[in-house]
């Protein structure tokens, strides 16, 4: 099976003033495998939805390669650095809400969600409602 992005996709969308990429490419494709297996927790069909055409291959590889990039630039999971020499010192706060962590932003969700086509009905079927017990929604607007 392959994968849904490869070490040169995160390579080349490494851009970082303050840290140099310095993984082998066996590292970044463990990597890569434990994005895929977050990823296919909440996806379980994006390889069909790839397949199907309803989820562009393009942007899979550009959300699993984001996802690492995100925790490869903290995977120690620091919410805030310093550092000193002399009189001099530095610091700063990392933003995200799971540092050093393995996880799907709403964002990720969003563009992880296949595009499902017009339903005929004006819309993209994406949003729809199940009844209770096979019931008919009700008709009565409340005043």
């Amino acid at each position: 099976m392959e994968p849904l992005a490869t070490p040169q996709d995160i390579r080349d969308r490494w851009f970082s003033r303050t840290t140099k990429l310095t993984l082998t490419d066996e590292q970044l494709r463990t990597v890569i495998g434990d994005v895929e297996d977050v990823v296919l927790q909440e996806f379980p069909n994006i390889r069909e939805d790839i397949d199907e055409v309803t989820l562009p291959a393009r942007r899979v590889t550009r959300v699993v390669a984001r996802i690492a990039i995100r925790f490869l630039k903290n995977p120690d999971g620091w919410r805030q650095i310093q550092a000193t020499t002399g009189s001099m010192s530095q610091s700063g706060t990392i933003a995200g809400d799971y540092p050093g962590e393995i996880y799907l932003t709403a964002a990720d969700r969003d563009e992880l969600t296949p595009i499902i086509p017009d339903n005929g009905q004006g819309g993209r079927g994406r949003a729809f409602t199940i009844m209770p017990q096979g019931r008919q929604p009700c008709s009565t607007r409340w005043v």
